[in-house]
Parts: C-alpha cells; structure tokens; sequence
C-alpha cells in the first residue's frame, strides 16, 4: 500500500481536510506555478494542521540558498527539487539535513534506468511527465513502461503525473510506487482541492474503495 502525496496546497482548510483525510504527505509549491503559494501563505497551511509533519517544499531550478532559506524558515523536513537541479545540488541539501525528492521528467523518448538515478544520493525520486518544458501539475500521464521494472524495486519512487480517484488503482497495480502523487486530479480549479476527489484517491490508494 503506497504513501499518499497531496501537493499544491494553497488554503489551509484543505489541509486540514487532506490530514484528516489520511494524506501521508501534503505539498506547499514555492516554485512558478498557478500553485504557488509565499511564506505567509505557507505559514498559515502548516498552522492549520500543527501536529503535521510531512509538508514537502516543492522547488524548481532555484537557487540553493532560496531553496534553504525558505525551508529553514518554515521548518520543513523534506525538499522537492522538481528542475534540472543536479546531483551535486542535491547531495549538498541532503548533507544539511533535508529529505531530498528528485524529480525526473518523462518525456516519452527516453526510459528511466538505476544507472540514471544512482548518482543521486536522495531520499527518494518522484517520475511526471514533462510537456513542452513544462513540468509537473499538467495532469498528463506519461508511458510507464518507460521506467525499468527495477527502479520500482531498488529506489523509493513517488509516482506522479495524471494521477485521480479514477486511475491511482491501476497505476498503483502495474507500478508498486514508494508513493503515490497528485495536484490537479483532485481539484475543483487550480489550487482548489475538492474535498470529494481528495477522499477518494486517498481511499483508492489505500485499498479502501475498489
């Protein structure tokens, strides 16, 4: 049974609704986006669910010292890098104690094998599907074959990109994610999660609807 990641959290009452809800991981994006959300907005999710600790920062293609300040600031444990950051970037944000996800964007030509993510010394890799060099929150799927059978099994692996209540059951079946991660397919409108949807894809995940 895979974790659960809700991300592009943007007001506090779905937070606290996705918490309730079971959410493993709930995610606050700090990059552009229609998601985006500033310190203070940040600051007001968290406050909601206090006893919360699996908010996820989700940046991409920042500088360092951006990525460190806003998650030092807030107290965040994990770090989503969701760029081109490289493998030298990463080591030095997990070497100062943050949980580092990867992002790897899919882009239909070319598959993902170990030897790609080994050098990557992180605590795990989230797989989306990348679009016009767009990346992330499109609700597109990408071809899971492209990834290599193995990379389920020898990394933890958040498995994303066109992901809803409908489909997270057979997604989850062929691929057996670390985690599974979704944005627009429970949403009502950008950054607006519809209670509904939420409650759904979180049971589908967890095996307690079909």
């Amino acid at each position: 049974m895979p974790l659960v990641k809700i991300c592009g959290m943007t007001r506090p009452q779905d937070a606290e609704d996705a918490f309730s809800l079971g959410a493993d991981f709930l995610g606050l994006v700090f990059a552009k986006s229609r998601r985006n959300v500033d310190l203070r907005q940040a600051q007001a999710i968290m406050d909601a669910v206090p006893t919360f600790q699996n908010f996820v920062g989700v940046f991409q293609n920042q500088r360092l010292d951006e990525v460190q300040s806003i998650a030092d600031r807030l107290g965040l444990t994990y770090v989503q890098l969701h760029g081109e950051e490289s493998a030298a970037f990463c080591k030095e944000l997990s070497a100062g104690g943050f949980l580092v996800i990867k992002a790897i964007h899919i882009d239909g030509n070319t598959g993902v094998m170990d030897e790609v993510l080994n050098p990557f010394e992180v605590f795990a890799f989230i797989f989306d599907t990348k679009l016009d060099n767009r990346s992330g929150g499109m609700g597109t799927p990408f071809d899971r074959n492209l990834v290599e059978p193995s990379v389920w099994k020898n990394h933890r692996a958040f498995l994303s990109g066109g992901l809803s209540p409908e489909n997270v059951g057979a997604a989850i079946e062929t691929t057996h994610p670390y985690a599974v991660d979704v944005s627009s397919g429970v949403e009502s409108g950008p950054g607006i999660k519809d209670f509904r949807l939420v409650r759904e894809f979180i049971q589908r995940s967890k095996r307690v609807l079909p």
